[in-house]
């Protein structure tokens, strides 16, 4: 799978996934989905709700406010899924989501 990558202080292009499991594509009816990143040593960086996208084909987006990407490496990612029985299940299931945010370039005052 390929990393999610975008610039430090970008926001505009939300993280999407297509969840699937063993069984193809779960039921999203009545689930509540976040969205979990981590720095590459485990430590929580976002721990935030996520949206449902499309029910019926599993698909479910994060978008990240400035605040969240402005920080600039590699972090490790997922979506937990809970049920309506308060069961869980992270996506995907094999491994995690790749996130890189790279430094953006500084403008004429030295800002980002």
């Amino acid at each position: 799978m390929k990393p999610y990558v975008i610039k430090s202080g970008d926001t505009k292009e939300p993280l999407t996934l297509q969840l699937t499991d063993f069984n193809g594509i779960p039921d999203l009816t009545g689930c509540k989905v976040d969205f979990k990143m981590s720095t590459t040593y485990f430590e929580s960086v976002i721990n935030q709700s996520a949206e449902i996208v499309d029910v019926a084909s599993g698909l479910v987006k994060y978008q990240f406010s400035s605040t969240e990407t402005s920080q600039a490496g590699y972090f490790y990612a997922a979506f937990e899924v809970t049920f309506p029985d308060f069961r869980k299940q992270s996506f995907p299931q094999s491994g995690y989501l790749k996130v890189q945010i790279n430094k953006s370039l500084k403008n004429e005052k030295g800002q980002d």
